[in-house]
C-alpha cells in the first residue's frame, strides 16, 4: 500500500454509514495532569493558556481533522503543540511518526483547522482508546468569559473509512489566576438524538437542567428546564442553518452544533 497523506482541505463528500470511529467523542480539556476532563479554564487578561483536544472511544485512528472555533476579539491564537510536557500525542502511541497542521481557515479567521496524520504504511501503528490529539496555545485579550467550540470533526482509519458524525464538546475560559477551576469539573454527559427538526436530549442523571437553542448569531430561540432526565424540543423550521444546543446541569455544560437543512 502506498504511503497515505492527509489532505487538510475540507471534505466535500458525506459519509452515510457509521465507521469504526463513529462512537468517538472530542472534548476541550484544560487539565492534562489529571485523569478527569476539565472543560473550564482560567486565565487572566494578557496571559497565555493551553487548551487540549482530547478524544475518547478511538478505534484504529490513522488521521483526523477538526475545526476549533473561537472569538478573535477575546482570544489570540499563538501556536500549537503535538505534545505538551510529559503528555504525548495519542497518534504516537504505537511508535508512529506523524505530520500535523493547525492554521486559521482562509475563509474565516475565527476557525482553526486542526489536523494530523500518521506517516506509516503499517496498520499496526493506528491507535485506539483515549488520548490527546493536539494542544493549542492562546493568549487572552480581555477579562470576559469566552468559549472554544469544536465542530466538523472527521476521523479516519487505515482503510480510509471516515466518520464525520462525531460528538464534540465545548470549553469555557474565564478570568482568574489558576490553571483550572476544579480537577473534578468533568463535562456533562448528555445524548442528542435528531429526527428532522425534533431533538431529544437524554441526560446522564436526573437533576434540574436548563436547555437552550441559539442561532449562529447567539440569539436564544428556545429554552426549557427539565428535572426528568430527558426532554424533546423542536428546532426552528423557518430557515435552514446552524444552531447551538446547550445543556447546563450542576454547573456543567454540554454543547452540540446542529445544521438544519431546508
Amino acid at each position: 500500500m502506498q504511503l497515505k497523506t492527509l489532505s487538510f482541505l475540507l471534505i466535500l463528500f458525506s459519509i452515510t454509514t457509521a465507521g469504526p470511529n463513529s462512537g468517538a467523542k472530542l472534548y476541550i480539556n484544560f487539565d492534562t495532569s489529571s485523569s478527569f476532563i476539565d472543560s473550564t479554564g482560567v486565565c487572566n487578561r494578557g496571559d497565555t493558556f493551553v487548551s487540549a483536544i482530547y478524544a475518547t472511544g478511538l478505534a484504529g485512528l490513522y488521521d483526523f481533522q477538526v475545526t476549533l472555533e473561537y472569538d478573535t476579539t477575546q482570544l489570540q491564537f499563538v501556536s500549537y503543540l503535538e505534545d505538551f510536557g510529559s503528555v504525548t500525542n495519542v497518534l504516537k502511541k504505537n511508535g508512529g511518526n506523524i505530520f500535523s497542521k493547525c492554521s486559521p481557515s482562509r475563509q474565516d479567521s475565527t476557525r482553526l483547522i486542526v489536523a494530523a496524520s500518521l506517516l506509516e504504511t503499517d496498520a499496526a501503528k493506528c491507535v485506539s482508546g483515549n488520548g490527546y490529539l493536539m494542544f493549542i496555545k492562546f493568549s487572552k485579550k480581555t477579562s470576559d468569559t469566552t468559549e472554544l467550540l469544536l465542530s466538523e470533526a472527521l476521523l479516519e482509519n487505515f482503510d480510509a473509512i471516515a466518520d464525520t458524525e462525531i460528538e464534540t464538546h465545548s470549553g469555557m475560559v474565564v478570568s482568574g489566576t489558576s490553571g483550572t477551576i476544579s480537577k473534578v469539573n468533568r463535562p456533562l454527559e448528555s445524548t442528542f438524538r435528531f429526527s428532522g427538526s425534533v431533538v431529544t436530549i437524554r441526560l446522564e442523571r436526573r437533576a434540574p437542567a436548563h436547555i437552550s437553542i441559539h442561532d449562529i448569531k447567539g440569539r436564544i430561540l428556545q429554552q426549557a428546564t427539565t428535572r426528568s432526565g430527558s426532554i424533546t424540543l423542536t428546532l426552528p423550521q423557518s430557515s435552514s442553518g446552524m444552531y447551538l444546543l446547550t445543556v447546563n446541569q450542576d454547573g456543567k455544560r454540554n454543547s452540540y452544533r446542529y445544521t438544519l437543512g431546508k
